[in-house]
């Protein structure tokens, strides 16, 4: 993480996220790097020292299903929310199997859990249960409206644009280099993309959920499963 090194770069930034695996063990091994749990706290503190809303984002595999409580502590401890979802069973952006991926069967006894908590009131899962009871259903496909597109796209590091990430060949999506182009010219000629089996990106599903089901109740929407 740069945040310290970039922190005068990203002053005024609306919302920052961090991803967080679980404690400093299990984190440092699934980042690979000795340090990078330190290192999330550390900007986490820094983004709050800067009044910079922060949030987590903890992706469920089956190396952290049980760091749960130890989340749900740190968040509370620190004062930030958390997202939850599961990891994809498909390597980002390719169609290799991901190997860490979690079991179905734990996995939904995680998010039953979370669902719990929040009905319990935990104001630190900031993933509403709707989402977490659509995403419930991983890794079965289960459409849903989405606003990729429209009012938000995924801009990589190396400054290429694509409507949406997830899809499992970037390459034939064909993204637009902002650099290049410009960012407004790389917006307006975005190509589209097919509708989506569904979708497991826990912050794409909030915005889906809250845009275009604003007024309704979700909550009962899912339970009946007239959203899909």
């Amino acid at each position: 993480y740069l945040i310290k090194e970039k922190i005068s770069q990203i002053d005024g930034l609306r919302v920052l996220c961090l991803s967080l695996d679980g404690s400093d063990k299990i984190h440092d091994y699934i980042r690979r790097k000795k340090g990078a749990y330190k290192s999330v706290l550390e900007a986490a503190r820094l983004a709050r020292k800067k009044k910079m809303p922060v949030y987590f984002r903890t992706v469920l595999s089956r190396l952290n299903l049980s760091q749960i409580d130890f989340i749900l502590n740190l968040a509370s401890r620190l004062e930030i929310g958390v997202l939850f979802q599961p990891a994809t069973q498909n390597l980002y952006g390719t169609a290799g199997i991901n190997s860490i991926a979690p079991f179905p069967k734990e996995y939904r006894k995680a998010i039953d859990k979370l669902i719990i908590e929040k009905r319990n009131g935990n104001k630190y899962i900031h993933t509403p249960i709707p989402v977490l009871k659509y995403i419930r259903r991983w890794p079965r496909p289960s459409k849903i409206s989405c606003i990729s597109e429209r009012i938000f796209f995924h801009l990589r590091p190396d400054a290429i644009l694509y409507p949406c990430i997830w899809n499992r060949d970037l390459k034939a999506l064909k993204g637009r280099d902002c650099l290049r182009m410009g960012v407004k010219e790389a917006i307006r000629t975005l190509p589209k993309t097919s509708p989506c089996d569904g979708c497991w990106d826990v912050a794409v599903c909030n915005f889906n959920f809250s845009f275009f089901e604003a007024g309704i109740n979700t909550e009962k929407a899912v339970e009946n499963n007239s959203i899909f």
